[in-house]
């Protein structure tokens, strides 16, 4: 009889899979752009928050856009394929920032417009209380297991990716996210069922990565459970409304979804106690 770990199945990438395209924006001027802050800087791209009238939603409303700035094509083909992942994941589910459009301008700036979010969490755990922290939870849970139900892990889930609500949804920011959202698909991957171990690259985020990925181990959509809950233990810490006795509840809660794979916790069950 062989022994060992079986073959595990080659992963399809996300843009091979049927789906529909982010609507495309044309060509657009630098002039039809107002950039307002820089959200985030990656290896592969930034993401701004900029104020826009490219959209038929209407005039001045401010949005986020992910881009790199004279992309190899490489970097074009990777940024559009995450842009196909979110509007796919994104259909009919309110935890993951709607697409509203793929551009390419004038000066050689390619990526695509997106919801504009609140601040990520481990900025955002200062000021939230229990209430809030189960509600993080519960939306942030639902969406990884979303995912999942889609046959695709995630694979970099760390606070930076775990963004807030706009507390106001109205004028300029009415296209803005109102719950808790779950971003950043530029490590995602589609696998075949039944669930699909793959040898993983090294982690982009090391100290959010589980001992396994940190080996190059197989890894399949455990991987994410782990993100989750080591992000959450880490928010907890910076809870400054948070009582001693709710940090202790929640971090006891938390604890069995960074366990070792074989005795990590499921995270629906997870869920199921919040």
């Amino acid at each position: 009889m062989p022994t060992g770990r079986p073959k595990p199945e080659k992963p399809m990438p996300m843009a091979v899979q049927p789906t529909s395209s982010p609507r495309l924006l044309g060509r657009v001027s630098c002039d039809d752009l107002t950039v307002k802050d820089v959200l985030g800087k990656g290896g592969l791209a930034r993401v701004l928050l900029v104020q826009t009238d490219v959209l038929k939603e209407g005039e001045g409303l401010n949005v986020a856009l992910k881009c790199v700035f004279r992309p190899v094509l490489e970097d074009a083909q990777s940024l559009r394929a995450e842009a196909e992942i979110m509007e796919r994941c994104s259909r009919g589910f309110d935890n993951i920032p709607k697409v509203l459009g793929w551009l390419e301008s004038d000066t050689g700036l390619t990526g695509f417009l997106l919801q504009a979010c609140g601040p990520p969490l481990q900025v955002a755990a200062a000021t939230m209380d229990v209430a809030e922290f189960t509600r993080a939870l519960r939306a942030l849970s639902g969406a990884i297991l979303h995912i999942h139900s889609m046959d695709l892990a995630h694979l970099d889930i760390k606070p930076p990716n775990l963004l807030s609500p706009r507390l106001s949804d109205l004028g300029m920011w009415r296209l803005a996210a109102t719950d808790w959202m779950l971003a950043d698909f530029d490590a995602a991957l589609v696998f075949k069922r039944p669930e699909p171990r793959i040898k993983h690259r090294m982690p982009g985020t090391f100290f959010y990565a589980s001992n396994e990925a940190k080996r190059c181990d197989y890894v399949g959509t455990m991987e994410d459970v782990y993100g989750f809950g080591i992000s959450f233990q880490e928010a907890t810490g910076k809870g400054a409304r948070l009582t001693p006795a709710e940090k202790q509840d929640l971090l006891s809660r938390l604890m069995p979804l960074t366990y070792p794979e074989a005795m990590r916790a499921n995270l629906e069950d997870f869920r199921n106690t919040l």
